[in-house]
């Protein structure tokens, strides 16, 4: 099989990843998988050789769209990664101010020093 259609079907199974239903269990199987075929979809990139046929540059022209699909639904998979990181965070947060709800008030309102002897 040649490189450039090497490169076609791994780009249309990282496509295909990124259309799956995307939880926090499946995330992180999702994430190595992903990151093994982009790591060999680089070393395909990197051994085309640039004399292409008419078709060649119809199918290259077809992996710019793909991956143009691939960088957007990546971007939210990435976004929906931070969303939930920051909603955890701000969870941490509520938990440690619902078990002590006194720690941060200030105490220096309503004291009095009295300095009669």
């Amino acid at each position: 099989m040649r490189e450039i259609d090497q490169l076609n079907q791994i780009t249309d199974e990282m496509v295909v990843l990124l259309t799956e239903a995307v939880t926090t269990k499946t995330r992180e199987n999702l994430i190595q998988v992903f990151n093994q075929k982009l790591d060999q979809r680089d070393q395909l990139i990197k051994q085309l050789q640039p004399p292409y046929s008419d078709s060649d540059k119809k199918m290259l022209a077809d992996l710019l769209e793909k991956d143009k699909v691939i960088s957007e639904r990546l971007g939210s998979v990435f976004g929906d990664l931070k969303n939930e990181i920051r909603h955890a965070k701000k969870q941490k947060n509520s938990n440690k101010q619902y078990l002590d709800p006194y720690r941060q008030v200030a105490t220096l309102d309503g004291s009095y020093l009295d300095k009669k002897k």
